[in-house]
């Protein structure tokens, strides 16, 4: 099922956020001007990819910049901390459902 999320960084005040996740893809983008490209596969039970964050060239002083984030995801997705790999770094980003999505 496709569905709608604010998201954030746990470890950031800055990036707050939308994040579209279904059908394979995931898609959004924050306050710092990040966009978030990427898809996914059901697997085991498990939201399993990555997206590109591409922060523009005007937005490079502010916020987290970009990278690839990897992704290893319960199906049934709550609301609360998941944690994610930002290159070599672990990240944790906090979900909250606003809808599905039909």
């Amino acid at each position: 099922m496709a569905s709608l999320y604010s998201m954030r960084f746990a470890a950031s005040g800055q990036q707050f956020g939308l994040i579209y996740i279904g059908n394979g893809v995931i898609a959004g983008a924050d306050t710092t001007g990040i966009t978030y490209d990427g898809t996914y596969v059901l697997e085991d039970s498990r939201f399993k990819g990555t997206a590109a964050m591409v922060q523009p060239q005007a937005n490079q002083g502010y916020g987290g910049g970009g990278g690839t984030l990897t992704f290893d995801w319960p199906e049934d997705l709550q609301d609360g901390q998941h944690p994610a790999s930002l290159g070599e770094r672990t990240v944790t980003i906090v979900l909250r459902k606003l809808r599905d999505v039909p």
